[in-house]
């Protein structure tokens, strides 16, 4: 069991993720790498870009992803480059699809839903 086992949520790129077991690469069509993902914000980029519950998220940009360290340094490093917009390989089906999506600053996205939530509790 242990942490390889565990889902992680990613609040930025609006995921939760687990690294692929051998047998999940087998059934999802995984060569070595991959995530699988296990929840999607309807709100996040991810959503935004297409992905879905039970797709597997191979690579971000040109970050091969095995584990979710991966997937936290791939989208640190996109937010750093002057374009948010990443480039995102996703298999679906057994199907490999690219996908774009545009990733947010953690405190821009925070700083939203806060203001929101302030709003809420002005109105009531």
């Amino acid at each position: 069991m242990g942490q390889r086992d565990e889902a992680t949520s990613n609040a930025m790129f609006g995921v939760t993720v687990k690294p692929l077991t051998s047998d999940q690469r087998t059934t999802y069509g995984a060569q070595d790498s991959g995530l699988l993902v296990t929840k999607v914000d309807a709100m996040g980029p991810a959503a935004k870009a297409g992905i879905k519950v039970g797709d597997v998220i191979t690579r971000i940009g040109d970050t091969s992803l095995t584990s979710t360290a991966d997937l936290d340094r791939a989208l640190s490093q996109g937010r750093q480059q002057s374009s948010s917009q990443m480039s995102i390989q996703v298999l679906r089906n057994k199907k490999t699809m690219n996908v774009q999506a545009r990733i947010n600053q953690d405190q821009n996205q925070n700083q939203n839903q806060n203001n929101t939530n302030r709003n809420s509790n002005d109105n009531g």
